[in-house]
């Protein structure tokens, strides 16, 4: 089982991977697009397991390539269900991963050892949408030469006009 779930660890990611480049492509028609450039410009508007709290796209982009992800699995493995259930908590945990970088403070998530890592990597996508397109795994931006985790050189204030549209901000009581 080990084998499988490492096996749509990498195919998983390596879709997402694609999808999520092809929707930041300046010819990518917007339709396919408006839903992503939508979480782009409101991107605190985010559940922690990875929905948006308000969303125009009932059928996005990813919801697609989620179906037709689970209907290759029906078609194409005999053991289906291990394979469904492999991919269904790899699903999980790109939600709940990409709900905590936008629910989580920039202290906690700085806190957090070699995930601050891969939360550094989502929060700079936002801020330069042309790199870091992989959310979870650094492997394919690696691979493809979109990997970029340099330090950001922006002015003070607009990282913290930035941080406080990207991070939710929680009440203190």
């Amino acid at each position: 089982m080990i084998t499988i779930f490492i096996y749509h660890y990498f195919l998983a990611h390596g879709v997402q991977y694609f999808i999520h480049s092809f929707v930041h492509y300046k010819y990518c028609p917007s339709f396919i697009s408006n839903e992503h450039r939508l979480h782009h410009q409101t991107p605190h508007k985010i559940t922690w397991y990875g929905n948006p709290t308000v969303q125009t796209d009932i059928v996005g982009i990813y919801f697609i390539a989620f179906v037709l992800y689970t209907l290759h699995i029906f078609l194409c493995y005999k053991k289906y269900l291990v394979h469904l259930l492999c991919f269904v908590l790899l699903a999980m945990s790109f939600l709940v991963f990409h709900g905590l970088c936008h629910y989580l403070s920039k202290e906690t998530q700085e806190k957090l050892p070699i995930l601050n890592l891969l939360f550094f990597h989502h929060y700079k996508h936002h801020i330069m949408k042309a790199n870091n397109f992989g959310f979870g795994d650094l492997f394919y931006d690696y691979l493809f030469g979109t990997l970029d985790v340099s330090p950001i050189n922006l002015n003070k204030k607009t990282i913290e006009s930035f941080d406080e549209k990207y991070f939710v901000k929680h009440e203190t009581r």
